[in-house]
């Protein structure tokens, strides 16, 4: 009798600990956390999903199955009940016993055999599972957990809905592990609902304002105008046979209708917003040049210039004052993607149809919030926002905004019409640098510094000038600067390229080495020794050596090794660059 006794006091505490009607605000909590829950915490008690006990909010308690079916009810309203008289682990006459009949009615919990458990604590995996049924997510790619190193711990029965979750960016994990066979704590479960959902609406009324995040209506009367959802519209059974009223209403997410009442949602004036196209986000053109300012670190402050550009495709030289990289961006069935990024990248060279192994997708349509996808080396990209708002030098613009979560740092993007990326935060460990446009020059050019080496028959020496050549958008490199080279600094120097020597080729390989290919004009027209050729030699291999920052090039005429009167080269011969005893010419 006695045990009976304190059964019904630990049940009756659970009661209370969960249906306690007093609405607790955060500082009435004496262990309410300092941390990364507290937000979470704050909001799933303004919401009614959690409520205290005692003063405490018990954020380190795991919570059972009946528990979290009862929260889960709340947030969605839920009023139809299913039979249990198939379970034999559960009473009528236990507190949840209702809360049970709804969990069971809505699908989100199922159980196994006979059998509910209510009483178990619920582990994480479980947890996904109920919220991916509650919330319709499923269909992810089992590689969106690669990221996770206790990824093969997950059942194979929860790997859909783990997968879905961490694809739409729901789920972040800890240290790199999802830990789906650990009992789900309260503070964690507040900080995936909180994940889930930003809004609540369960007061009957009209609502005018626009929201970003997804959004819960879970009771009728409520009527919807002339307002932006940046994400997704659930309506939750706690509507019933009343009615929600969308009119004039932009939903950018999806719209999940759970309410079973057959008339319960009208619409009015209210479709599917055009759908938005990477094409006005990320334009491509040519003859532009962006300059960014940075904060946090002396190289966040950048610029881009197009080297190349074709249909579809761009290629951008970054340059940050300590390196130079290129970047080949491609716009291909509705995604932007990331082709190529070479770093060390100090000369023009068409790299347009040039990929690697680094390829990666930086925007992909649906231009919608929510929409997530797995990068190969486990990172979540992920649009949040459709009309962020983005602050730089330049303006203020509206945005796309993308984040890329990885397991210790977070980068955002904004990407503004008819512009492209206006702006790019990254945070790590409390520290954050920013990168924001700063100017956007149309027609731009950009001038290099390039040494050009001549020869110097009366002391047998090499002298150079430092030139700036002015690069367009798809100039032809080779062209530029063999036109460059026939131009001759002074009378003390002789010229190097005749007037109809042209580059045939230029290119670097993978073994370090220069390859310029020239055309017989160079041969033809030289007037010159064999002493005075082979300075003419060096002098390109010097010219071009250096422009590539490599020690060797190997020159062949008409894709023929080198052969004249003087000099005959053998097959994949190279000349050594040297720099030794060289002169500048002031």
């Amino acid at each position: 009798m006695r045990k009976k006794s304190l059964a019904v006091l630990l049940a009756l505490a659970v009661f209370i600990f969960l249906f306690t009607a007093t609405t607790a605000f955060a500082t009435e909590f004496s262990d309410m956390p300092n941390n990364w829950s507290t937000e979470a915490l704050n909001n799933a008690v303004s919401n009614g999903l959690l409520k205290g006990y005692n003063g405490k909010i018990l954020p380190n308690d795991p919570l059972t199955r009946a528990q979290m079916a009862t929260v889960v009810n709340r947030a969605f309203g839920a009023t139809e009940k299913a039979s249990l008289s198939g379970y034999t682990d559960i009473d009528s006459h236990q507190w949840y016993y209702d809360e049970m009949a709804k969990a069971v009615q809505m699908k989100t919990i199922v159980g196994s055999g006979n059998n509910l458990y209510p009483d178990n604590n619920i582990t994480r995996e479980e947890t996904f599972v109920v919220l991916a049924r509650a919330f319709r997510l499923s269909g992810a790619a089992d590689s969106a957990l690669d990221k996770f190193s206790d990824k093969n711990l997950v059942s194979p029965w929860a790997k859909d809905a783990v997968s879905s979750l961490v694809a739409a960016g729901y789920i972040k994990g800890s240290n790199g592990q999802i830990n789906p066979k650990q009992s789900i704590t309260r503070a964690e479960f507040a900080q995936l609902m909180d994940n889930l959902l930003k809004k609540y609406i369960n007061v009957a009324g009209t609502y005018t304002i626009d929201y970003s995040g997804n959004v819960m209506v879970n009771t009728p009367g409520i009527v919807l105008k002339d307002l932006t959802i940046t994400g997704d519209l659930i309506i939750g059974d706690g509507v019933g046979d009343g009615q929600v009223t969308l009119d004039s209403v932009i939903i950018t997410g999806r719209t999940v209708i759970l309410v079973s009442g057959v008339n319960s949602v009208k619409v009015i004036n209210t479709a599917a917003p055009e759908a938005l196209k990477i094409a006005d986000y990320f334009p491509v053109q040519g003859y532009a040049s962006y300059v960014y300012e940075g904060i946090g670190n002396e190289y966040a402050s950048y610029s881009v210039f197009i080297d190349y550009a074709s249909a579809g495709k761009v290629q951008q030289r970054v340059d940050n004052g300590g390196t130079v990289a290129a970047r080949v961006l491609e716009l291909k069935d509705g995604k932007l993607i990331r082709q190529l990024f070479q770093g060390e990248t100090y000369y023009r060279e068409n790299l347009l149809n040039v990929t690697d192994a680094s390829a990666e997708i930086l925007l992909m349509e649906p231009l919608k919030a929510g929409i997530s996808w797995t990068l190969k080396d486990g990172r979540t990209r992920k649009i949040t926002s459709i009309s962020a708002d983005a602050a730089t030098p330049l303006g203020s613009y509206k945005a796309i905004a993308v984040v890329t979560e990885g397991p210790y740092d977070t980068i955002t993007e904004y990407y503004a019409k008819d512009v492209g990326m206006v702006k790019s935060v990254f945070t790590s460990g409390g520290e954050e640098i920013s990168s924001s446009l700063k100017e956007l020059i149309i027609n731009a050019s950009r001038l290099e510094t390039i040494n050009f080496y001549y020869p110097n028959i009366d002391d047998g020496k090499l002298y150079f000038q430092n030139k700036e050549v002015s690069f367009h958008t798809n100039d032809v490199t080779v062209e530029i600067l063999a036109e460059e080279y026939k131009i001759i600094p002074n009378s003390s120097v002789g010229e190097v390229f005749s007037t109809n020597t042209r580059i045939n080729s230029l290119t670097l390989n993978t073994d370090n080495k220069v390859a310029i290919d020239l055309n017989a004009s160079f041969v033809s027209e030289m007037n010159a020794g064999a002493e005075y050729e082979t300075m003419l030699l060096q002098c390109i291999a010097n010219t071009f050596g250096q422009y590539y920052n490599a020690q060797e090039v190997s020159i062949t005429i008409d894709s023929q090794p080198y052969s004249s009167g003087h000099i005959s080269m053998q097959e994949g011969q190279s000349i050594p660059v040297n720099f030794e005893d060289t002169i500048e010419i002031m």
